[in-house]
């Protein structure tokens, strides 16, 4: 009997066994519970040269070259009809496909490591976790918890139900810790959403950052809109905020009412860019008010709008406000204790610092680079201490509605230092302007400096100046009094000195000039020591030294009087111009008359 199947060499006259017909490629035959023989996928297959990136040509095409495409955005021409997964093999002509199966093996030569299919992603067998582009991971279907590595980011990522997220960011750009969530804590995409949690009354509430966050529009933070906690604390973690939009909305809006409400605003960085109208970084309204290490910016509005109606201390920890623009850097209004610790700047023509509460300010520097005020004062009863101030061209303290201006240090480049009309504990410094500019002056303890042919000390109705010395390197006068005409106003322990000009000049009536000294290093005849202009002054106990010889120690420009009382002077040969005329009776010698 002939043998029907041996060395058949036409696969069309090959037998197919009743399974075959319906079989996948890939297939093997198994012989299942019932002794049935069918089909079952073959979970093994032949081992491939390399996983590689399918939107790449074929890296070899010699016949019987097995890869899979495990990687890619799309499939490269070369390697024909399949998809990305696929296993492949070719035939000296075409690249024939195997599409595996979940759980799917294959050996991986190149890397020499047993790879298994997911359904989604091949990756490799011992619970490994897949490496995938940002572009491959957009393109899974995962479920809630899975995990890959995105080579583009460099980042372990999770599946978060509606996002990947970065593993080191705690699976979420925002963290909330919540009293009542007994320390577990929740995370979430969007900062609003996440503050939004926050509202219960009397809650304790912790909102941690855990990356740079972009905003779309203005956060809220508001009892109109149901912030009912006790606290809240929003730490920054070093990371940033930033609202760029050119409508007129504020970054960061707070206003928080009821006694006892805190807000705390720690390590955070929040910019406002390109805005338009009266905007800010940040605007807060709340009873208590801390902050630490923050940094507000804005290039077109305000950095900081800060207000409050209850007496609380408020910390800004060293916080920077800083801005590039005609609005005023940081704004303070409507509290009535003390703000302190804080950095302000203004770059532009704005104030750095605006000020219309009458509290206290203390332990703060400010400073503008460019046009605009360091600070200015609105409210009536403000007391600012302990600071320093800095301005380029513009004033660096306008004060004039100030109570008290205590204990600082204020320079400006080219303008006016200090408008004011209360000063102790100073020293102020300026360039070719005046450094003390005051129509109505209570001055203790100070020393002022220019170079400048305007006047060092520039006063026009002066109440009290005591223990001041004023310096002017340029032509002009160290100390100028006009208009004062109380004989109650006394300039006390003045030492006025001109580097190139007259030292002091009175222009005013009835003053008290006690224990003073009035110094011109100006090496011409015209370098006097101290001009009168105005008649009845009364000075008492002074020094009075010139450079050149033949200028007068007192000196005046028509016939005037005044009271001269145990005085010294130094070097000038006529110390008393001819125009003046001592007033007294008992001749004490050398000009000074008895009164």
């Amino acid at each position: 009997m002939a043998i029907l199947h041996k060395n058949i060499s036409a696969e069309g006259d090959i037998h197919n066994p009743k399974w075959f017909s319906g079989a996948n490629n890939g297939d093997v035959a198994w012989r299942n519970e019932l002794g049935v023989l069918e089909s079952t996928d073959e979970l093994v297959l032949p081992a491939a040269l390399n996983f590689v990136d399918g939107s790449v040509a074929p890296p070899t095409s010699n016949s019987g070259d097995i890869y899979v495409l495990s990687s890619g955005a799309s499939v490269n021409a070369g390697w024909g009809t399949v998809a990305l997964g696929d296993w492949v093999r070719y035939d000296g002509t075409t690249w024939n496909v195997i599409t595996p199966q979940k759980s799917s093996l294959c050996y991986n030569e190149a890397s020499d490591s047993l790879m298994s299919y997911t359904g989604l992603v091949w990756a490799g067998i011992g619970g490994g976790i897949s490496s995938v582009t940002s572009a491959e991971k957009a393109a899974l279907s995962p479920s809630v918890g899975e995990f890959v590595y995105d080579t583009d980011l460099s980042s372990l990522q999770r599946y978060n139900g509606s996002v990947w997220v970065s593993v080191a960011n705690g699976y979420g750009l925002v963290e909330v810790l919540r009293d009542s969530d007994n320390g577990i804590p929740k995370y979430f995409t969007d900062l609003q959403t996440a503050l939004d949690t926050c509202k219960t009354s009397g809650s304790v509430n912790t909102v941690n950052l855990k990356s740079n966050i972009t905003l779309s529009s203005q956060i809220n933070i508001t009892t109109s809109s149901g912030f009912n906690f006790s606290e809240i604390t929003l730490n920054g973690n070093g990371f940033k905020i930033t609202f760029d939009d050119t409508g007129s909305d504020t970054s960061i809006s707070c206003n928080v009412t009821g006694t006892g409400k805190k807000i705390n605003f720690l390590n955070l960085t929040v910019e406002r860019l390109n805005g338009t109208g009266t905007h800010y970084s940040i605007s807060v309204k709340s009873p208590n008010l801390k902050m630490s290490n923050c940094y507000f910016y804005s290039n077109n509005g305000g950095a900081g709008n800060i207000q409050d109606s209850i007496n609380q201390m408020h910390s800004l920890g060293g916080s920077v406000f800083e801005s590039d623009s005609s609005i005023s850097t940081l704004t303070f209004r409507n509290f009535n204790q003390y703000f302190k610790n804080f950095t302000t700047i203004n770059n532009s023509s704005g104030n750095a610092l605006e000020n219309y509460s009458d509290g206290n300010i203390t332990e703060f520097m400010a400073e503008n680079t460019s046009t605009g005020k360091a600070i200015k004062m609105v409210g009536v009863s403000t007391v600012i201490t302990n600071f320093n101030a800095k301005s380029n061209s513009g004033v660096c303290i306008d004060g004039n509605t100030a109570k008290i201006i205590d204990n600082f240090y204020a320079q400006s480049n080219t303008g006016l230092v200090l408008s004011s009309d209360v000063g102790s504990n100073f020293y102020v410094k300026t360039g070719n302007a005046t450094a003390i500019q005051s129509t109505l002056g209570y001055f203790y303890n100070g020393y002022a400096e220019n170079n400048s042919s305007s006047p060092t000390i520039d006063l026009n109705t002066a109440i009290d100046f005591n223990n001041i010395t004023a310096k002017n390197y340029g032509a002009g006068y160290a100390f100028k009094l006009a208009n004062t005409i109380s004989k109650e106003n006394n300039i006390v322990n003045v030492v006025a000195i001109s580097i190139g000009g007259v030292a002091g000049f009175l222009d005013t009536i009835a003053v008290d000039v006690v224990n003073c000294s009035f110094i011109s290093e100006w090496n011409n005849v015209g370098g006097h020591a101290l001009r009168i202009d105005q008649n009845g002054n009364k000075i008492s106990n002074c020094y009075f030294r010139v450079k050149n010889s033949s200028a007068n120690s007192l000196f005046s420009s028509g016939l005037e009087s005044c009271y001269l009382v145990n005085s010294t002077f130094d070097i000038s040969t006529t110390p008393i111009n001819a125009n003046v005329t001592v007033t007294a009776t008992t001749d004490l010698g050398n000009g000074n008359r008895q009164i």
